[in-house]
């Protein structure tokens, strides 16, 4: 049985051969449009996806190079084969170095071209791809974050073994800063899908019509300052991972298109007529009780089955062993630093010691500021100090006189705004309140947001 095709644009003045290409190799499984001459193909490249483009090296008014070039310069350059006479054999060459895939000389078979179209096609698909890879898990640590003496997460890093070489859902829950979407990447690597993308979206950054044009793309003119086509998350991470990080803030609307999409494996861009068929293992994650917000019908439950085939919960820094924050608080440093250094006993003991409400991410801050402003190669409690801003256990604030309990409430309100970067929904968590009674106490109280 023939692999599926690829989508081809003929670009060739010679209208004979142009509909006896696009026959054979629309009978060998691709989907071929034409062109006549350059100024068309540029069009039909600028509305519509091609994989590879079939050139001819000489049309009137137009050099082989200046055509390539032209082609190349297209948003998302689909690969090109130049199509050439046996006398022009050294410019089909000068063109392969400029960037084209492949060449062949006029009269060139149906069978070797289909061939080369193929292998164009999947050596662009395989560069994209690896592109693609390496931009997102170039800057990534080692995913061992996870790894403790406690029970839990020593179950968690079992869970994560057994669950990773299988395909099926899986939404890692726990408060933000806990290093949820390390958990993600954990699975990714340890799957058969690691040497392709790992792509992410946070799902509560973006307003509901850039979420869709990120997920989906959008076709040029979609709407205003559509410019060009873009392909979404899904097209990159056809074939890896994608990682919905934040899902309970997904609108419903697009709720109900991502439920589409897990279905049947089919998209469709923004302002687009063409479903699109893609392979993307799905990973999501939640500080939400989710089942609160399908209560609330914010959150659709079949989709929540859908996501929900393996539950993995990743407990707060506080309620893990003090050696788990000791050996992180190390971890971190060496990443950090370019020449060794090491804690003071006192100073990791004072790390250990502190609560931490904004988990993974605040240590990680913590550790930062140390790398940068601590002296010398060991440091002390007193770097400590001045990079948490405390010289007590809890490092919020210090009691030097008798408070209020009302004004005791709100220096620890504010101290929490101030310490996680004023992210109202995770102070709201950790305080055990709604988020309206939080938004109601910064008003009361006069709070300043950073």
């Amino acid at each position: 049985m023939r692999e599926p095709g690829s989508r081809v644009l003929i670009v060739d003045d010679e209208a004979s051969l142009r509909k006896v290409l696009a026959k054979e190799l629309t009978r060998r499984g691709h989907e071929v449009e034409v062109a006549q001459d350059l100024r068309r193909g540029l069009e039909q490249l600028d509305n519509s996806d091609f994989e590879v483009v079939v050139l001819d090296m000489r049309m009137p008014g137009l050099s082989g190079v200046d055509g390539l070039k032209a082609v190349l310069a297209a948003d998302d350059a689909p690969a090109v084969i130049v199509l050439t006479g046996h006398g022009s054999i050294q410019q089909a060459l000068e063109c392969v170095r400029m960037g084209a895939s492949d060449y062949a000389t006029k009269p060139c078979s149906l069978e070797e071209l289909d061939t080369r179209i193929r292998r164009a096609a999947a050596n662009r698909a395989h560069s994209q791809q690896s592109s693609l890879f390496r931009s997102h898990l170039s800057d990534r640590p080692a995913p061992s974050f996870y790894v403790g003496k406690t029970p839990a997460m020593q179950e968690l890093a079992l869970q994560i073994e057994r669950v990773a070489p299988t395909m099926a859902g899986v939404l890692i829950t726990g408060e933000s800063g806990v290093g949820k979407e390390l958990v993600a990447l954990g699975i990714h690597r340890r799957s058969h899908l690691h040497d392709r993308p790992f792509v992410t979206l946070n799902c509560g950054a973006l307003q509901t019509s850039l979420m869709e044009s990120e997920l989906f793309g959008h076709e040029k003119g979609a709407f205003t300052g559509a410019d060009r086509r873009k392909r979404g998350l899904f097209e990159l991470a056809d074939g890896g991972t994608l990682f919905l990080d934040e899902v309970g803030e997904m609108p419903l609307e697009l709720q109900v298109k991502l439920l589409r999409f897990l279905q049947f494996g089919e998209l469709r861009r923004v302002g687009g007529t063409r479903n699109l068929k893609v392979q993307v293992r799905i990973l999501a994650a939640t500080n939400r009780k989710l089942d609160e917000a399908i209560a609330k019908k914010e959150f659709r439950q079949d989709l929540y089955y859908r996501l929900n085939t393996v539950t993995l919960e990743v407990p707060p820094l506080r309620k893990r062993a003090r050696e788990d924050v000791r050996q992180l608080a190390r971890l971190l440093l060496a990443e950090r630093c370019r020449t060794p250094r090491e804690f003071e006993p006192e100073a990791l003991e004072r790390l250990a010691s502190m609560s931490w409400p904004g988990n993974v991410r605040e240590l990680q801050n913590c550790i930062e500021r140390l790398s940068i402003f601590a002296d010398g190669p060991r440091i002390n409690l007193e770097d400590v100090e001045r990079a948490t801003g405390s010289t007590g256990s809890s490092g919020l604030f210090d009691l030097e006189e008798p408070l209020a309990l009302k004004e005791l409430e709100r220096r620890y309100i504010q101290a929490l705004l101030l310490r996680l970067g004023g992210r109202k929904r995770e102070v709201a968590e950790i305080l055990e309140i709604s988020l309206k009674t939080l938004y109601n106490k910064i008003h009361q109280y006069g709070l300043k947001l950073p």
